[in-house]
């Protein structure tokens, strides 16, 4: 077995770190949603997503098809779609904001929900 210099070695594994990086990107579901003007893993939205309209439907007292979800913040990823990091949920005109915990459970922030304003 032959060894190669250093410079072609590090191209060697240069290359296959580009290809299986190409790889993990197309075959990884880089599906992406638009939600709150972001652009969002799929995946990643529809689990948060269920998760908050389940939690707030309990703490709004208000039925989950009636919560309304939007995506108020994200956490950049360079290699990938950004992911949710805040989701703002509003149903029985009442509105509140959760939180991706460290975790990745979801939190009210704040500690209570708020009144929707008149309109």
């Amino acid at each position: 077995m032959a060894f190669g210099t250093l410079p072609e070695i590090a191209r060697d594994t240069s290359a296959r770190m580009k290809k299986t990086l190409f790889a993990v990107m197309v075959l990884g579901g880089c599906a992406t949603v638009s939600s709150g003007g972001f652009k969002v893993n799929k995946s990643d939205a529809d689990e948060a997503f269920q998760a908050v309209r389940s939690r707030a439907s309990f703490e709004l007292h208000c039925p989950a098809e009636k919560i309304d979800v939007t995506v108020l913040d994200v956490e950049h990823n360079a290699l990938a779609s950004d992911s949710v990091r805040q989701i703002g949920a509003s149903g029985c005109d009442q509105r509140a904001v959760y939180v991706r915990t460290t975790i990745g459970g979801w939190v009210m922030n704040g500690g209570e929900a708020e009144k929707k304003p008149e309109r």
